[in-house]
């Protein structure tokens, strides 16, 4: 149970869904951010234009129009102030701030990292391509579309990379600019997930860092770091020191969240020309 600024308390999971919900509906679209926390503040507020739409499909608000509990409380231990003012922070108190993992420091040189990403995209689709060439049915790929969510899984900008698995396939890459979505859904029987991780093992050099781990609350991880590229090349092991294979939130990264957002608009790759790819605009991977 987590113990957020309001006084109440939920399951971790439940908390950790909501709230990432919320950072990315503050990221995208921070108007219908503002009319949620009006709504969770006073229940006559009426939201204005196509927002009760737009709640419902991020699983905020429920498709009879009604907040669930543990939403209100989320989103009003994430905000403060009025209006203009009105901010967004972390939920946690502070009690529960001081155990989660330490945020890295902000990464400082764009060409780097543009190098970086550039290896990331390419490990990505190809990752996306070996689970379609193996059986598995991908229908949502956000690797093109997706931003770096800086609440969650930043790692050190060391030039390497961390591959978060869900339900037995990757899902997530770990970078210095936080969590990077690969795909949002897909379907798979056990074989598949099986094959699909022993030729990534193979072509990426996956190597476990944190274990998998199943409760109640569903089945997390494990994660691996990647330790060669496309080409063969080494890539350096990220430090994972206090990392949990269960999706927590670097509180502190609040603080950083508007330059990652800014970093990442200069340095992410650009759609490819016609006839070209990604992987053209860069030289190659660097290092940090």
């Amino acid at each position: 149970m987590l113990t957020l600024k309001n006084g109440t308390r939920h399951p971790e999971a439940l908390v950790n869904f909501i709230s990432t919900s919320f950072n990315k509906l503050a990221q995208r679209n921070p108007e219908a951010a503002y009319e949620l926390v009006m709504k969770s503040r006073d229940h006559s507020h009426k939201f204005s234009g196509d927002i009760d739409d737009l709640l419902k499909k991020a699983a905020l608000v429920e498709q009879n129009g009604s907040i669930r509990q543990e939403v209100i409380d989320v989103v009003l231990s994430s905000s403060e102030g009025k209006g203009s003012d009105m901010a967004f922070t972390s939920p946690f108190v502070a009690e529960e701030q001081e155990v989660r993992p330490e945020t890295p420091e902000v990464p400082q040189n764009e060409e780097d990292l543009q190098a970086y990403f550039a290896t990331v995209f390419a490990l990505g689709h190809h990752i996306v391509d070996v689970m379609r060439e193996n059986g598995v049915d991908v229908f949502d790929v956000r690797l093109d579309t997706e931003s770096p969510n800086p609440f969650y899984d930043r790692v050190s900008a060391n030039g390497g990379v961390a591959l978060r698995y869900s339900y037995g396939l990757p899902d997530s890459f770990m970078t210095p600019l936080g969590k990077l979505e690969i795909t949002g859904g897909c379907s798979s029987y056990a074989d598949e997930r099986e094959t699909v991780t022993k030729v990534l093992k193979e072509h990426l050099g996956l190597e476990e860092a944190i274990p998998v781990k199943q409760d109640q609350s569903g089945v997390h991880g494990p994660i691996y770091y990647i330790t060669k590229d496309l080409d063969g090349n080494g890539l350096p092991k990220v430090d994972l020191d206090g990392k949990s294979v269960e999706l927590m939130a670097n509180d502190t990264g609040y603080d950083d969240y508007e330059t990652l957002i800014n970093l990442w608009e200069k340095v992410k790759p650009k759609p490819a020309q016609e006839g070209g790819s990604y992987f053209d605009l860069f030289d190659g991977p660097g290092s940090f």
